[in-house]
């Protein structure tokens, strides 16, 4: 915009960054979580206390295609930004 107002553009592009990825999905329930930045509430996958959390890996090329697999390694990482 030559006028100087702002100008807000989205584009959205799914990125493969490897032949081949390992998928996760946990094997536990939701729960409601507050969320204070929006005062809602809002479903998160949950693991109760004294448990163990379980989870289904897949491994599978670009086209959703299983693959097998030995020892793989995978690390689940989740990062907090409400700092």
């Amino acid at each position: 915009e030559t006028g100087g107002r702002p100008v807000t553009r989205r584009a959205t592009q799914a990125i493969w960054p490897a032949e081949a990825l390992p998928g996760i999905r946990p094997l536990f329930g939701n729960k409601a979580v507050y969320d204070y930045r929006s005062d809602s509430y809002h479903d998160e996958p949950t693991v109760p206390e004294q448990s163990l959390a379980e989870f289904d890996i897949v491994y599978t090329n670009s086209q959703g295609k299983k693959l097998a697999a030995e020892k793989l390694d995978v690390r689940l990482i989740r990062e907090r930004h409400d700092y």
